[in-house]
């Protein structure tokens, strides 16, 4: 019960001031996973790629991102090999196990940034599969935000897809001559 009860309060969430989505009390213990988590919660919740449902997922990729940033530090002091000794008393070189860790925190940091549109191509392809949800699907309240509302199958103009209908003409053959 007590285990129970310390799992439940590490990832309640936590108050952090100018954040809607609060994270888990858990990256408080992590320093670097945290300063992640402060530094590009606020980008992602404007952009509406962090809602709270999404807080244990970017709280993972806090996590690894963290832990990436350890094993880093880790390679850059100690190396990638080290000697170990043989059971015949010889020394031989070995890969530090830093250098396991720290792929397998690159892989899935590289994974989770994909989901959270971290790169042009990923935030060009969250637009574009945002942009084939009917309206008001992704929004934070759920009701579509757009200030044209007899327009409302239409995003918004002042939105990064919204503004693409500017670029807009007529068909072929509407236009009178």
């Amino acid at each position: 019960m007590a285990e129970a009860n310390e799992c439940a309060e590490a990832l309640a969430p936590s108050i952090v001031a100018g954040l809607t989505v609060a994270p888990p009390k858990l990256l408080e213990r992590f320093p670097a996973a945290m300063r992640f988590w402060k530094e590009y919660a606020p980008a992602l919740e404007k952009m509406r790629s962090l809602q709270p449902a999404d807080a244990p997922r970017f709280a993972m990729l806090c996590m690894a991102y963290g832990q990436w940033v350890e094993a880093i530090r880790h390679l850059r002091d100690e190396g990638c090999v080290h000697s170990v000794k043989t059971v015949s008393g010889d020394k031989m070189k070995r890969l530090s196990p830093w250098v396991a860790i720290e792929k397998l925190r690159f892989d899935q940091c590289q994974e989770l940034f994909e989901q959270f549109g971290f790169g042009a191509m990923d935030r060009a392809k969250l637009m574009r599969d945002r942009a084939a949800l009917p309206p008001g699907a992704w929004s934070a309240g759920g009701e579509h935000d757009s200030p044209d509302k007899d327009r409302p199958d239409r995003p918004a103009q002042n939105s990064p897809v919204g503004s693409m209908d500017l670029l807009d003409s007529a068909p072929p053959g509407a236009a009178v001559n």
